[in-house]
């Protein structure tokens, strides 16, 4: 070869070693980037962080969490809640507006529906609860009955009267004083006249076990 054929290549190869040395020095950061990288790092996910933090109060806020406590619900806020509907008792769950008016179980679930809306009287609700249900215990012990014939999986009151769910046995309906269709009218026309009004408003039928459902509503005088 030529002189100047070896000066060519020997400048190719030079030039190849200074292009690899200036790539490797641009991938490799210098002491102080290392340094501020991590500082960076920490900066961007807190930044991240604040925005979801931001971005999850309105549902927060939607949901009744409160800013300064823990989340709250509608019975703790006051707002009517549902009544139960015990097993035999299922009819309580139909719509009243999906029925027609001449059936004669609507005026019962219009009522459940009613009193659903409304909330609780506080001072009131609670001691017609606990005044129902020793009403009627005492009036079987009084007859010499078990106080569990008559079972009250639901007695349940709301500011304009009360929903008594019941279930009885229908042998228990000829004997006097017994059966709830006297029980119920002498406690609202006795020792519960001036908590109430008007005639129980009651519906019974007969479950597969041979005992008898009874719905009772109740109406709060001057409501």
């Amino acid at each position: 070869m030529s002189k100047p054929t070896y000066w060519a290549i020997g400048a190719g190869i030079v030039l190849a070693i200074v292009w690899a040395i200036a790539r490797k020095d641009a991938a490799t950061p210098s002491p102080e980037a290392a340094r501020n990288a991590p500082a960076a790092k920490a900066e961007g996910d807190l930044a991240s962080a604040n925005g979801k933090q931001e971005m999850a109060t309105p549902a927060e806020a939607t949901a009744g969490v409160a800013a300064d406590g823990p989340p709250t619900s509608p019975t703790s806020r006051g707002d009517a809640h549902e009544i139960d509907v015990s097993p035999g008792f299922e009819v309580l769950s139909k719509r009243a507006n999906t029925m027609k008016d001449t059936d004669p179980i609507r005026p019962t679930v219009r009522r459940h529906e009613q009193l659903q809306d409304e909330p609780r009287d506080e001072s009131w609700s609670g001691r017609m609860e606990t005044a129902l249900r020793t009403g009627i215990q005492d009036s079987l012990t009084a007859k010499g009955m078990d106080t569990q014939r008559v079972e009250l999986p639901v007695v349940e009151c709301r500011a304009t009267g009360c929903e008594i769910q019941a279930l009885a046995y229908p042998e228990d309906n000829h004997k006097e004083g017994i059966d709830l269709q006297m029980i119920l009218p002498a406690l609202v026309s006795g020792p519960l006249s001036t908590e109430f009004d008007g005639y129980p408003q009651m519906l019974m039928s007969s479950r597969p076990d041979g005992r008898t459902t009874v719905i009772t509503h109740l109406t709060r005088r001057g409501k």
